[in-house]
């Protein structure tokens, strides 16, 4: 796996980071937890959601050698130099 291109897209990164920010502030900060009926979460409950938040990656991964397995056993093309590139 390549993390050659992983941090191109500035936009999603940027995106994701809100993502996480807003939902560690709704999870911290007393007012915006109770306005959303959230209870504290304990250190080993952070890490817990971050395992699980991360599991995906690799997950994913998974997926996509699995489908490029099952393509070239039916005997489809392979996937073109450029192509494959992109997928690393």
């Amino acid at each position: 796996m390549s993390l050659r291109g992983f941090f191109s897209n500035r936009t999603l990164l940027l995106t994701v980071l809100i993502g996480i920010a807003l939902n560690v502030l709704l999870a911290a900060v007393p007012f915006l937890a109770s306005a959303f009926a959230l209870a504290p979460l304990s250190p080993v409950q952070w890490l817990a959601v971050a395992l699980c938040s991360v599991s995906i990656v690799p997950l994913g991964e998974l997926y996509k050698c699995a489908e490029r397995a099952v393509m070239r056993g039916r005997g489809l093309p392979k996937l073109s130099k450029r192509v494959r590139k992109k997928a690393a």
